[in-house]
């Protein structure tokens, strides 16, 4: 089997969808079901689909699971690809779908339940913190596990694209593609998004936030 590096040319980190002159020969091989061009999809976006699928608020103990399932739906439905996004794109579609199938699935019960009360982060005691540096790392791990329990206690419409703008960096027009919406319906689902997360966080951490 040839290497998956016949498919990843040029300099290093550059990604396929980077190589316009090649995706279209990039995608007959995925849909010939060419195991080195799949080889060369899993290793560059397998760590990006963890990222997401976790961000998504897919329970640790699932998420290897779903992004396999990903994937598993990404080879038997690749021929449903036409190319009018990136290969990126239309993977990401797949796990944003993936996702919301599984949040509907009692498949997602079946992960062991954690200590809520345990994980549930505290207001740092200033009084106590000072200007110790080491204080300092746990309160803001305490302020990051508050932002993110606000985040995923959002409805599933808000929730994405807040975590594909602010997780993961990606642009108006990069998430309307995603979630096949308008870009207006983007923003106006994130300032939404944003207005719940304030009223959602810790009155410990409201005045920070705001």
């Amino acid at each position: 089997m040839e290497t998956a590096s016949r498919w990843l040319p040029g300099e290093p980190g550059q990604t396929s969808e980077a190589r316009p002159a090649e995706e279209s020969a990039f995608l007959a091989a995925l849909r010939a079901r060419d195991g080195s061009a799949w080889d060369a999809l899993v290793d560059e976006q397998y760590e990006p689909l963890l990222s997401l699928v976790r961000s998504l608020g897919v329970h640790q103990t699932n998420v290897e699971d779903v992004v396999q399932d990903v994937l598993l739906k990404a080879f038997c439905q690749i021929h449903k690809f036409r190319g009018d996004s990136s290969m990126r794109t239309w993977l990401w579609q797949v796990a944003i779908n993936t996702c919301r199938d599984h949040h509907r699935s009692p498949w997602r019960h079946r992960a062991p339940l954690t200590n809520e009360a345990a994980e549930e982060p505290q207001p740092a005691d200033q009084h106590r913190l000072g200007d110790d540096p080491a204080h300092e790392v746990v309160a803001q791990k305490e302020r990051r596990t508050a932002i993110r329990q606000g985040v995923l206690s959002l409805p599933r419409k808000l929730r994405a694209p807040v975590v594909l703008r602010f997780y993961h960096d990606l642009s108006g027009a990069e998430i309307a593609a995603l979630l096949r919406c308008s870009e207006s319906t983007v923003w106006s689902r994130i300032y939404a998004g944003l207005r719940a997360l304030s009223s959602a966080l810790p009155p410990w951490l409201k005045e920070d936030f705001a």
